[in-house]
């Protein structure tokens, strides 16, 4: 793995977390300037084809996407 590509790999993970902590602290129950409330519910609900596992279907496209037995690698499937 060189440089640039361990960078890029870990700027993409960095974006993702910071996704998912902007994500969760909208519903964190804060002061309402901040857009988060006591009564934040989820706006939508959906039935899985497993209950509690989300299944998704993909293909390979390197280097962002590759499916390797059951398992999915690649930026994508690291992040």
């Amino acid at each position: 793995m060189t440089l640039k590509s361990r960078t890029l790999r870990r700027l993409l993970a960095i974006g993702g977390v910071a996704t998912m902590v902007a994500s969760a602290a909208a519903c964190s129950g804060g002061d309402s300037e901040a857009g988060g409330s006591e009564d934040c519910t989820p706006a939508h609900t959906f039935d899985t084809i497993t209950e509690g596992e989300l299944t998704v279907a993909s293909y390979d496209y390197p280097p962002a996407t590759l499916i390797e037995g059951d398992g999915l690698t690649g930026i994508e499937g690291d992040l």
